[in-house]
């Protein structure tokens, strides 16, 4: 089998099409294979390209967690051999948190769950009058609104994701726009991890895991901005980061309240 794996003779890359000889692609580095020679492996490895379970699963998620500027900047600069892509990655950690959310904290319409969760007194109370003015059982409303925000969660958060590569394309004209959604799309999927690992805080406290999860936010794209968009200054770096950030801020509050709140009516008619 080792000898058939180490030929020497020519085998054409079926990832990316380059001939060559030996045991890897010198190319793109994908295993070099000839199919009639060894068709379980072959059909092994299609089999991972198909279901996704291959050694870019595991490289993804431990660079996320260990080397995150690692693996926003392998994205910003194309490299696709040794991650998965990115938006991929994106609604897939965007369904689990919110899927874990809800089972850690479940949404509930109830004044004390809705104090609890954040909201003052009168705005806890009147979302309760609303859910009850409906005609429909508060029980029915959160399920429905528990439902539709797993689904559509993950899409809410890619809507951010163009804007603020064009406020980035604003601050930073030299680079394409490739890069800047890479970066926007990295640093997401920086942050989403790190959301997941703070689930605990939250069904502990939701006043406390928001504040958190505000400051995790910026701490982690302001280590992103500097690495990756330096100025001549770091004063001038810094300002254009204060730029961006109350631009995300905005952006991403604009496109998730409304969407939230048609999700909540919605939940009540149908």
């Amino acid at each position: 089998m080792e000898s058939k794996l180490a030929s020497t003779s020519t085998v054409t890359c079926t990832a990316c099409g380059t001939a060559g000889s030996g045991r890897f692609c010198a190319s793109c580095g994908r295993p070099l294979i000839v199919p009639d020679t060894v068709p379980s492996l072959d059909l092994r490895q299609e089999a991972k390209e198909v279901l996704g379970l291959d050694e870019r699963i595991a490289a993804t998620l431990r660079d996320l967690l260990l080397h995150p500027l690692r693996i926003t900047g392998a994205w910003i600069s194309g490299d696709r051999t040794r991650y998965l892509p990115p938006i991929r990655v994106l609604l897939t950690l965007g369904a689990v948190y919110m899927l874990g959310l809800s089972i850690l904290t479940p949404y509930s319409f109830d004044p004390r769950d809705l104090t609890a969760a954040g909201f003052d007194a009168g705005t806890a109370a009147r979302v309760a009058e609303i859910v009850r003015e409906s005609g429909v059982s508060a029980e029915l409303v959160t399920e429905r609104f528990q439902s539709r925000m797993n689904t559509l969660a993950p899409t809410i958060i890619a809507l951010a994701v163009f804007p603020l590569a064009g406020v980035l394309r604003l601050l930073r004209r030299r680079e394409g726009w490739y890069k800047h959604v890479a970066f926007v799309l990295g640093m997401s999927n920086v942050i989403w991890v790190v959301a997941l690992l703070l689930l605990p805080v939250a069904m502990w406290s939701a006043r406390v895991h928001g504040p958190i999860m505000f400051l995790v936010n910026y701490v982690y794209l302001a280590a992103g901005y500097f690495a990756f968009y330096r100025e001549r200054t770091r004063f001038r770096t810094a300002g254009k980061f204060a730029a961006f950030a109350i631009a995300d801020f905005i952006i991403t509050t604009a496109i998730q309240l409304p969407l939230m709140w048609l999700i909540f009516l919605s939940a009540q008619r149908f």
